[in-house]
């Protein structure tokens, strides 16, 4: 049981982190054209 929590946190970080990196990138992309 443990384990299964576990793996659903890790999962549920991984998308996180999957947004937060594309939300960087799609920042990054709007200062470059801006710029």
């Amino acid at each position: 049981m443990p384990h299964a929590i576990f793996q659903n946190f890790k999962t549920w970080i991984e998308k996180q982190f999957e947004y937060l990196i594309r939300a960087i990138r799609i920042d990054n992309g709007l200062e470059y054209i801006s710029n």
